[in-house]
């Protein structure tokens, strides 16, 4: 295979994060019609492939082919980034962000949350531990990414997009602990706020690469 067919079939890899965001978005709509009473203010994502959930297994369809789609983004993200020498910041979020997506891929695959069990359950405290793992992740590589591409004159927009997608995901984070301590239950909504500007800029990103040719091209 010569270089411009690698670089043509690394060019459609990109896309991989759009579909996954796609994919993502597709549990959480699928998954709140298909529970009757689910609530998308009050419940969690992670409630709808939680062990004992209705249509937790079919649900885990999306999750997975979500997961795969994203680690395969997170490591193209960074194969460009380095090939093409953009800003060293930009580049170590990516290296955030594969770790967030596979910290999320495996992580909840392997210990999705127990429907109803005590906090003090081994698979509950590891999904909580994992999630941990993700939000730090997830808001260093807005940052990071966003900071690092808004150095670069060109990639500017997307740049400043994703890093008002990553201060948007910090206020919401802040807010959470603020709402749960005044027993107000909108755990989903504000779960749903940080989870979907985080595929919001990943949809944006991956587009904007496959959009953008000289990404491609040989660095001078």
């Amino acid at each position: 295979m010569n270089r411009v067919k690698i670089r043509k079939l690394l060019r459609l890899v990109t896309l991989s994060g759009a579909t996954g965001a796609v994919l993502y978005t597709a549990h959480v709509v699928i998954g709140g019609l298909l529970w009757d009473g689910y609530s998308h203010v009050r419940q969690t994502v992670s409630e709808l492939t939680a062990t004992g959930a209705p249509n937790a297994g079919f649900l885990r369809i999306f999750t997975v082919a979500y997961g795969f789609l994203s680690v395969i983004f997170a490591v193209c993200v960074y194969a460009i980034f380095k090939h093409n020498k953009e800003h060293r910041i930009s580049i170590l979020g990516a290296v955030f962000l594969l770790a967030m997506e596979v910290f999320s891929f495996v992580g909840y695959t392997l210990f999705p949350l127990n429907q109803g069990d005590s906090m003090a359950n081994f698979q509950t405290i590891m999904h909580i531990v994992v999630t941990i793992v993700v939000v730090i992740c997830t808001v260093a590589s807005g940052y990071l990414i966003g900071l690092g591409l808004i150095k670069i004159s060109r990639h500017r927009r997307i740049g400043f997009f994703i890093l008002a997608c990553a201060v948007i995901i910090t206020v919401s984070g802040i807010i959470t602990p603020m709402l749960m301590a005044n027993n107000l239950p909108v755990s989903g909504l504000t779960e749903r706020i940080n989870i979907f500007s985080l595929q919001t800029w990943i949809f944006a990103l991956s587009v904007y690469m496959f959009s953008d040719k000289n990404l491609f091209e040989k660095p001078e």
